[in-house]
């Protein structure tokens, strides 16, 4: 889910990514059984002893972003920043607030900065009892593996070439790896996209986003057909009556690999809108299907 939020709190001095040091000199992975409710990855955690669901969310900027709405919230400490907002186009007010733990299962983070707004929605769409986003911040120390046909992610230590440690070999032959950038405004990792079967016409960017529960495209399909002749429509709706569509998609993957996904289905979101490029928002119906590997130290997801 894309959240965007102020400039993330500074890591304080303080700030450790583990309390544990017998964790830290583990080369063992970190394992976080998942839970999905209607396409979001939720991990159990507990924040400063309140525990609940968080999401597990490469769209979110900073550490977290905690849920003010939860019932065992505490506001002691809280300070306004100002207003984010989420990937609806819903805007919300921010605070900030120290947090002296983060506990989920193996991973345990102490004494850092997180953000804090209203969730009132998304604890709704996610089954209740939801304490908040577990965001980028976290996740870049560990190149993090996301497989839903496990209902696991994994979270690796870096070596000093920053790869992965321990690597399990079924996540070592990936059948592509698709380097990515950063843009402003948005904290997941983008990369070109072609809405065909080749990287010969750029048609927008793709945003990889473990916090989406759908595949989605923002742009003008019905007014721009001869720009994006492959997409067509599925002629149904989805339950809120939003149009649907399927595409083949074309990623730009390191070494002049191509990867190709055929019939793509495509939520149309903000139907009508002319942005350019075409925004593809790559969400759960992808990664479920694929294992992926995100390395934030090289910039790069595997596929496999």
């Amino acid at each position: 889910m894309f959240v965007h939020v102020p400039a993330p709190p500074v890591r304080t001095s303080q700030e450790t990514t583990l309390s544990s040091t017998a964790a830290v000199k583990s080369t063992k992975p970190i394992m976080l059984p998942l839970k999905v409710v209607d396409g979001y990855p939720l991990v159990q955690c507990a924040v400063d002893g309140s525990r609940g669901w968080m999401l597990f969310d490469t769209g979110t900027d900073g550490s977290m972003l905690l849920n003010t709405a939860s019932k065992d919230f505490s506001k002691e400490g809280l300070v306004k920043k100002g207003e984010g907002t989420y990937s609806s186009g819903q805007r919300f007010v921010v605070y900030a607030k120290t947090v002296e733990s983060l506990d989920c299962g193996s991973l345990r983070v102490s004494h850092f900065e997180a953000y804090a707004a209203d969730q009132t929605d998304q604890d709704k769409a996610m089954g209740g009892n939801l304490i908040g986003f577990i965001g980028r911040r976290i996740m870049n120390d560990y190149a993090v593996v996301f497989d839903f046909s496990r209902s696991i992610v994994l979270l690796y230590a870096f070596d000093e070439k920053d790869d992965p440690k321990e690597m399990d070999l079924a996540y070592t032959h990936p059948a592509v790896v698709i380097p990515y950038h950063s843009i402003a405004g948005q904290p997941s990792p983008v990369t070109d996209v072609s809405l065909g079967t080749t990287m010969k016409r750029l048609d927008g960017i793709a945003v990889f986003d473990s916090g989406a529960n759908l595949n989605s495209l923002v742009g003008g399909i019905e007014k721009d057909k001869a720009r994006s002749p492959n997409v067509k429509r599925e002629g149904k709706k989805d339950a809120d009556g939003t149009p649907l569509y399927r595409s083949k998609i074309a990623f730009d993957g390191a070494y002049g690999k191509i990867f190709d996904l055929n019939d793509l289905t495509l939520q149309q979101s903000n139907e009508g809108a002319e942005p350019q490029p075409f925004v593809v928002t790559i969400g759960y119906p992808f990664l479920k299907e694929h294992v992926t590997l995100w390395n934030f130290r090289k910039h790069q997801i595997s596929i496999f």
